[in-house]
């Protein structure tokens, strides 16, 4: 009975990871069919033919194509582990039934979390050439309890990071997204007149849900999140490491085909013990993700530059 109880959380727990998939992560490509669960390898996304370029080779005049595809992408799985929750009441059972729909609600939105970070800092950009250095007046948002100034977003910013995309042949703008930290709204409001386009004026946004996309710029649609990926300088901050003075906000452009996750298998745990304790429930997730391309594009990085 205790087994089939695990095992019926663990599945609604899934299924609830399964039910939101209108969040930023789920613009991606899904390595979900491959094997294994510890490390994925993959081949090397693609550019597509239209977007490839030629050249001749020395002394042969020979047209061969310089965009090669025969790497492969490895990346690890890694646990996305809830805190245990305790069930404690006299007439468990009845509190079991009423609560349940929320403790799993509760697991699989502390799991989205752990797996957003994990591919906000996997896809992040980490070479130069896709790092772009905000370019507008002073005075941007600072990280909490981070000294310094900062310049705030600029429309030339998000042209230059949609150029880069073109020079990489990153090409089909539908395919393209944006994620903003909320703690950059303002900015984002504070610009020219139709720059942004917020479709939570006119009823556009899925108000059903928290992640789902909330505008668009230049043609790809925004999204928005606390809890974005840092900068220290030009390199990816790890969540969850101490501040430090060269910490920056972020914004991501990538291209859903460009960047990989895997979402692996839902074990959920209990030990149930009504009579003196409570219940203790608790659930982790295998997830891994990668950007799709050894050369690192289909990723543009806007990072607040530092005064």
């Amino acid at each position: 009975m205790a087994e089939q109880r695990i095992t019926i959380f663990a599945k609604e727990i899934e299924k609830a990871l399964k039910a939101d998939d209108v969040s930023f992560m789920s613009q991606s490509k899904n390595d979900n069919v491959a094997i294994g669960d510890k490390v994925i390898v993959a081949q090397e996304t693609e550019i597509p033919d239209s977007a490839f370029s030629y050249g001749v080779t020395a002394g042969t005049g020979a047209a061969t194509i310089l965009e090669s595809i025969d790497s492969t992408i490895e990346y690890l799985m890694d646990n996305a582990k809830v805190a245990p929750y305790l069930v404690k009441n006299f007439n468990e059972t009845l509190k079991n039934y009423k609560q349940r729909p929320n403790l799993v609600a509760q697991m699989a939105d502390g799991i989205r979390n752990m797996n957003a970070k994990t591919g906000m800092y996997n896809w992040g950009a980490q070479d130069a050439p896709h790092i772009i250095a905000t370019s507008g007046a002073t005075g941007g948002s600072a990280v909490p309890g981070v000294a310094g100034t900062r310049k705030k977003l600029a429309w030339k910013d998000f042209t230059d990071a949609s150029q880069k995309m073109a020079t990489d042949k990153i090409m089909d703008p539908t395919k393209q997204f944006w994620l903003i930290p909320s703690e950059l709204e303002s900015e984002l409001l504070n610009m020219e007149d139709g720059f942004f386009i917020d479709y939570r004026k006119n009823g556009l946004v899925n108000q059903k849900s928290k992640y789902a996309p909330i505008g668009a710029i230049l043609g790809r649609d925004v999204y928005m999140r606390p809890d974005c990926l840092l900068y220290e300088g030009t390199t990816r901050k790890v969540f969850g490491s101490a501040a430090d003075e060269t910490d920056c906000y972020s914004v991501m452009l990538w291209h859903k085909d460009m960047v990989r996750k895997y979402n692996g298998a839902v074990a959920g745990y209990s030990r149930v013990d009504p009579e003196r304790y409570g219940s203790i429930f608790s659930a982790d997730a295998k997830f891994g993700a990668s950007k799709g391309r050894e050369d690192f594009r289909g990723v543009v990085q806007i990072v607040q530059a530092i005064l």
